[in-house]
C-alpha cells in the first residue's frame, strides 16, 4: 500500500511523527510520503515533484525492517499469516520547518507570452 499525506507542520519534525504513526497503524502501508498542503496528493506528478525537489535522502527517509506486513502481500517474508513481515519506508517531502524555501514561481505577465498549455495527458 502507498499512502500520501498532505499536512502543514506546526513544529519541527512533525512530519516524521506522522510518518511513524502511519507506519504503526493497522493499515500497514509499505510506502508513506508526507507533503505540504500546496501539493495535490491525488496528482502523482506533483508528488513526484515534491520528492525530487524537497527531499534529502540522507535526512528525510525513514526505513524500518521486519514489521508486520499485509497478509496478502506477495513480497512479504514468513510462512504463516502471523509471521509475515516486510519493510516500510517513510519519506518527508515537506519544506524544511521554519526556513524560507522556494515555492512555485509566479511570473508577472506570463499569460501574455502565448505559450501553449502543458498537459500531462498522453
Amino acid at each position: 500500500m502507498y499512502a500520501v499525506i498532505a499536512m502543514k507542520q506546526r513544529y519541527a519534525n512533525e512530519a516524521r511523527h506522522v510518518i511513524l504513526s502511519a507506519m504503526s497503524s493497522n493499515v500497514r502501508p509499505k510506502w508513506i510520503v508526507v507533503v505540504d498542503p500546496d501539493i495535490n496528493v491525488h496528482d502523482s506528478a506533483e508528488v513526484e515533484w515534491a520528492l525530487s525537489f524537497r527531499v534529502d535522502p540522507g535526512r528525510d527517509v525513514i526505513l524500518v525492517n521486519n514489521v508486520p506486513s499485509a497478509p496478502l502481500d506477495p513480497s512479504s517474508h514468513g510462512d504463516s499469516l502471523q509471521e509475515k513481515t516486510n519493510s516500510t519506508i517513510g519519506i518527508d517531502a515537506t519544506m524544511p520547518f521554519g526556513k524560507l524555501y522556494a515555492t512555485v514561481a509566479e511570473v508577472a505577465g506570463w499569460e501574455d507570452y502565448s505559450f501553449p498549455e502543458i498537459s500531462s495527458e498522453r
